[in-house]
This record gives C-alpha cells, sequence and structure tokens, in this order.
C-alpha cells in the first residue's frame, strides 16, 4: 500500500485559458505545430549563419566554404518562411535538420575542412530535432550526419579531426534523443491534462448523479488504461453504506455494488475515514480488497481516490488492473486525484439539486409523488400505458372523530399499500386531500386488473375506510388530459354503483 500525495487543484474555469492556448500554440493542429516548426528552424538556420560569419574570420582556414554555408543558411532561412508548412506532410519537419548536417558538412567540412570549429551547430540542430521531432528521429539524423561527415573527410580536410566530430555527433545526437523523450513525455502529459479539463467541462454540464459518475467512470478508465472503474458514494449523506453510481470496463452489473463501512474491511471504507489515495499491489493477498471481488472482477491491482464533498468524503473511485502492478503511475494518479477533486463536489451538487427535485415533486406526508410530480410523469405516458385513480369513501369521519393525526395515518398507510402493489418504473402519486393515481406505462389493462387485485388483498380498511376506482388505457391520437378525464368519469360512474368500459 502507498499514499500518493495531494496536487493543486485547478479551476474548471480555466478551461477558457486551456482552450486559448491550444488555439495560440496550435496544440492538437499538426499543420500549425509544422508551421511553427518551420519558423524556429529558419530562425536557426539565421542563428547559425551568423555565426559563421562572426568565427569565420578567426578560423585558419579557407574561406570560402565557410561564407558559402552562411551564405546557403540565410537562404535556406528566407525560404522557410515562404514554404506553406500547413500544407505539407508530417515527415517534411525533418528535412530541416537533415538539410543542415548536410550544409555543414558540404560546406564548412568538405570545402574548408573547418568543421571542428563549428560543433556548436551540430548541437544546435539536434537540439532542435529533439524538441520537434518524436524520439528516435533524432538518431536518424545523427546517422545521416556521421555518413555526411564520412563524405566530408573523404573529400575534404576533416581527417585529423575525424574522431573528435564523430564523438561530437553521437553526444549531441544522444542528447537530443533525451530531449526528444523529455518532450514526448511532456506532450503526453499536457495532453492528458488537457483531456482532463476538456472532460471536466461535460461533467459540469452533467444533469444528474448518475450521468456524471458514469462520465467520470469513463474518463479514468481512459486516462489510467484500467480494466476497470467504479464510482461509489453514501447512499445517503452520512450513511455508512455506499453504492455504485457508474462503472466501466470488466466486471458484474455495477449498479449491485453496496457496501457497507461499518460491517466489512474494505478498501472504499478507509479511504472513506482518511479521505487520502490508496494503491493495492496486489488485491489477491489484501483484507482490505474483498475475494470475490477478485474472482469476479479479476482484479491484480486496486487504486482508490476519494471524491471529496463540503462535508468530508463523498465517494471514491475505484481503478484496477488486472496484471498486478508493483508501483504506482503518480503522474496519471495525480491527474485522477484532480479529476476526483473536481468531480466530488459536482456529483455532491447534483445530489443536492436532484434531492430537492424530489422534495418539490413528493407529498411529505406520504412520500408518494404530489400533482406536480404526477404531471411530469403523466407526459411521459406512452401510448397503450394506463393510468388509475382511487377516491378514498368513509374518509372524513375519520377525522372529525379520532382526529386528523388518525386520517394521515390512513393516508400514509393507503400510500404505502398502494406502493406495495405496483412495479419498479410505476408512479404512485396522491393527487390531493384522500386522492390517488398510479401510472402504469408498459401494463395494459391486465396491469390494471393485477394491481386492483392486489390492492383488494391488501388493504386493511382502518377505521373502515374502503376506496374507489377508475382506470382508462391511453389511446393513440388522444392526450394525456382526455385520458385522465376519462379515468375519472369512471371513477365517479363507479361510485354511482354503474360500470363503464375502461
Amino acid at each position: 500500500m502507498s499514499i500518493l500525495p495531494g496536487v493543486p487543484i485547478p479551476e474548471v474555469s480555466s478551461l477558457r485559458l486551456i482552450a486559448a492556448a491550444e488555439r495560440l500554440l496550435g496544440e492538437g493542429d499538426p499543420g500549425a505545430t509544422r508551421v511553427r516548426n518551420g519558423r524556429l528552424s529558419a530562425l536557426l538556420f539565421a542563428v547559425g549563419s551568423a555565426y559563421i560569419v562572426l568565427v569565420a574570420p578567426f578560423v585558419a582556414a579557407p574561406q570560402a566554404g565557410q561564407l558559402w554555408a552562411a551564405a546557403a543558411g540565410w537562404v535556406t532561412a528566407l525560404l522557410q518562411l515562404a514554404v506553406p508548412w500547413r500544407r505539407l506532410p508530417g515527415w517534411t519537419s525533418a528535412v530541416p535538420p537533415v538539410w543542415a548536417v548536410l550544409l555543414l558538412s558540404a560546406t564548412v567540412g568538405a570545402a574548408s575542412g573547418a568543421l571542428l570549429h563549428y560543433t556548436v551547430l551540430y548541437g544546435a540542430v539536434f537540439a532542435y530535432t529533439g524538441l520537434t521531432l518524436r524520439p528516435g528521429r533524432t538518431l536518424g539524423v545523427g546517422g545521416v550526419a556521421l555518413a555526411a561527415l564520412a563524405g566530408a573527410a573523404t573529400l575534404g580536410r576533416q581527417h585529423d579531426a575525424l574522431v573528435e566530430l564523430t564523438v561530437t555527433i553521437m553526444v549531441s545526437a544522444a542528447v537530443g534523443e533525451l530531449i526528444a523523450l523529455a518532450a514526448a513525455w511532456h506532450r503526453h502529459a499536457r495532453a492528458e491534462v488537457l483531456f482532463l479539463h476538456r472532460s471536466l467541462g461535460q461533467i459540469v454540464e452533467a444533469t444528474s448523479e448518475a450521468q456524471a459518475a458514469q462520465l467520470v467512470a469513463g474518463l479514468a478508465g481512459q486516462l489510467l488504461a484500467a480494466e476497470g472503474v467504479r464510482v461509489i458514494v453514501t447512499e445517503d449523506p452520512g450513511s455508512s453504506v455506499l453504492v455504485a453510481r457508474g462503472g466501466v470496463g470488466r466486471g458484474a452489473d455495477f449498479a449491485a455494488a453496496r457496501i457497507d463501512m461499518d460491517a466489512e474491511q474494505s478498501g472504499v471504507g478507509t479511504v472513506m475515514r482518511t479521505g487520502a489515495p490508496l494503491f493495492i499491489p496486489d488485491a489477491s493477498t489484501s483484507p482490505l480488497v474483498s475475494p470475490r471481488f477478485v474472482s469476479v472482477f479479476g482484479a491484480g491491482s486496486v487504486l482508490y481516490i476519494p471524491l471529496p464533498g463540503e462535508g468530508g468524503t463523498f465517494g471514491v473511485i475505484v481503478v484496477w488492473w488486472a496484471a498486478g502492478r508493483r508501483g504506482a503511475d503518480v503522474f496519471g494518479h495525480q491527474v485522477l486525484t484532480l479529476l476526483s477533486a473536481q468531480a466530488g463536489p459536482v456529483l455532491a451538487r447534483l445530489r443536492e439539486v436532484c434531492s430537492l427535485d424530489e422534495a418539490a415533486a413528493t407529498d411529505p406526508l406520504t412520500g408518494a409523488a404530489n400533482r406536480r410530480g404526477f404531471d411530469a410523469a403523466l407526459t411521459q405516458l406512452p401510448v397503450g400505458g394506463a393510468v388509475v385513480v382511487f377516491d378514498l369513501d368513509r374518509f372524513k369521519p375519520v377525522n372529525d372523530i379520532h382526529g386528523h393525526t388518525a386520517g394521515d395515518d390512513v393516508l400514509a398507510s393507503f400510500a404505502e399499500t398502494l406502493r406495495g402493489c405496483v412495479r419498479d418504473g410505476d408512479v404512485t402519486a396522491r393527487l390531493g386531500g384522500d386522492e390517488f393515481a398510479v401510472l402504469l406505462p408498459t401494463s395494459g389493462q391486465d396491469g390494471i386488473d393485477a394491481v386492483l387485485a392486489r390492492l383488494a388483498q391488501r388493504w386493511a380498511h382502518p377505521h373502515g375506510v374502503t376506496y374507489t376506482a377508475g382506470s382508462a388505457l391511453r389511446h393513440p391520437g388522444e392526450t394525456t388530459l382526455q385520458m385522465l378525464i376519462r379515468a375519472d368519469d369512471n371513477l365517479y360512474a363507479a361510485k354511482r354503483g354503474r360500470s363503464t368500459p375502461v
């Protein structure tokens, strides 16, 4: 196990600054990158030519070759400013450094035999190659430089300095390759951070906790190339029970995950208590990872990253790999820590908004949907769906004789019994007073009959309260309001002792 260090948390508002930087630097645009590299190489040739002009008078060697190198460098610099780099293929970015080493060998080397006085230019060429080209290409340019040096030694006067120049080129190429590797890592790291910022924009725009959690899981899986990710959050504020809200990768149903911190020892519980990241290299031997998790999900190594909220740790991002890992990818995990630092408050906010929306659409006495919640669900009822409305009979005397507390108990009991008679996805609502309704989106007439049969068996008639029901199926071309009016008509027809078809 190891605890990863914390890192600074960027503001989501910096997304605009990141986007502006990308446009300015041409990140993600190969054509713009080639234009930038072409201008940089033009500057390299211009500075190199100026260097030759300054040094040549002090070199005891024929001046013609050195002056030709300076002139060719100036011309090359001007031409590169006019080259349409954006329209050229990617490999053309390697042409300037290759041309530079060939030019040095042909003019200063073969013609003047003065290459040893200009080794600094080799360093500049390979530094440019390392900064602008992918790893490996610097070594290729080094091979071209050695071949050109051999040609210059054959045609010119470089025999005495051949060893020194060979070592210079090899060392310069090696340094350039190190620069290329460092630059590649930097570009990769920057790409991950930019990817993180862009993805955070999607998370911030999520409309539900589940949607945001799924985006977080997908982003974490991409950042760390993991076999699986789960986003686990507290079931309710202050609860010791955590449930999965999103997940990607191998494994069983993510929604089925349920962990009680007080009932079992786990990595999730440890991170919830400490608020610090946790990495477990070998999940199969750790007491913090259940054997079932290892077998079902094929977890070799597991990483836990806390999701911070206003009141402490809100949840945990669980990441796992099938192959065991000895150590942690520190940069990748730090990026994930940045993600969690931004995603935690977003998830908490979405939960609060959802809770407020749910409260606004819920009847506080019975826990059923109120009229607002019912109307919202009614607009989504498809053709063939059904509505059943209920009116409690003999309810008023309960309030008059036994008091409003007894009446409230009857209303809550009826709502609870009604909820037990419908399926998940059906909507139970209190429309007002002693009026109730259920929406059955996929049940049809058989569903209506089944609900009424179950209710008839389960309603205990407290204080002698009974009920009357009326139902309707939504017909093609009919509005939900028209369907609801038919259900009300059927209800009052039933009260009058008549039977009206659904």
